[in-house]
């Protein structure tokens, strides 16, 4: 399961090498680019705040960049969440922006907008998955890369497992 999907091409990419995969996110504008984009995969809106699913019933959760509008109690939140519905050796792989910063839009693309985005603490984020009772496996950090590829901040990703 994918979790924040966006426009699914995450979701997409695992698919096509071979996983079982559908996605989640809030926005049912973004839900709607998903299917219209990857009509084969199964996407859905919903909360991550407030998963629908059944304790134990994910294998495993993939969420790149998708705590970008969490606060940190807004994340703790979902990481209980992601643990009450992954099954007992089930994992989780996050991406996110590293820092303490949050940057606000008033404009996106020509459009305006009002939205903010999070930086996260990976030590933070760490403490939190564990306080869901989640094991960290492995945590990664990189820099960005070069203009205009991507937002010029630094990467964590991290792998947590549910016992």
């Amino acid at each position: 399961m994918e979790l924040g999907c966006g426009p699914g091409h995450v979701a997409s990419y695992l698919a096509g090498r071979g996983a079982n995969v559908s996605g989640l996110d809030l926005s049912p504008s973004m839900i709607e680019q998903a299917r219209r984009l990857f009509p084969e995969l199964s996407f859905q809106v919903g909360d991550m705040l407030d998963l629908a699913f059944d304790d134990d019933a994910i294998a495993g959760i993939v969420s790149f960049y998708s705590i970008v509008h969490f606060d940190e109690g807004q994340t703790q939140i979902a990481f209980n969440q992601i643990a009450r519905v992954l099954r007992p050796g089930g994992h989780v792989a996050l991406a996110f922006h590293i820092g303490t910063d949050v940057i606000h839009r008033d404009e996106w693309f020509g459009e305006p907008v009002n939205v903010d985005f999070s930086f996260h603490d990976p030590d933070v984020v760490e403490r939190q998955l564990q306080g869901a009772g989640l094991a960290i496996e492995s945590q990664q950090e990189r820099d960005p890369y070069p203009p205009p590829v991507e937002f010029q901040t630094r990467r964590c990703y991290i792998v947590a497992g549910k016992p």
